[in-house]
């Protein structure tokens, strides 16, 4: 467990995404999900372009909740977030994720 959390550490991944116009009103909410079903918001504040939520998800290793704090603007997101996993597997991950608007689909 140790040489694998050594091994996350640092790692950043690029990844792209495509929100459909009917999927953009809840793009915060998805991209926080992940568009996972097995997720639920026990928390979601909006201040302006501010927001803090705490998020529960329950997998095959146990129980995440994820509470993340960020901005957000028509053209992009900076999320800081800290998710602490109980159950099988027991660990706590820190992210950043920053985004961008970089064209439609």
């Amino acid at each position: 467990a140790v040489a694998l959390a050594a091994s996350m550490k640092g790692k950043k991944n690029v990844l792209g995404s495509c929100l459909s116009a009917k999927q953009a009103p809840h793009g915060l909410h998805l991209l926080l999900s992940g568009g996972n079903a097995q997720c639920r918001f026990t928390s979601f504040s909006l201040n302006g372009n501010h927001f803090t939520s705490t998020m529960v998800c329950n997998g095959r290793s146990g129980t995440t909740t994820t509470r993340s704090t960020g901005s957000f603007s028509p053209t992009g997101f900076d999320i800081d977030g800290t998710a602490t996993t109980a159950g099988a597997i027991r660990m706590t991950m820190k992210t950043r994720t920053v985004g961008q608007r970089i064209g439609g689909c």
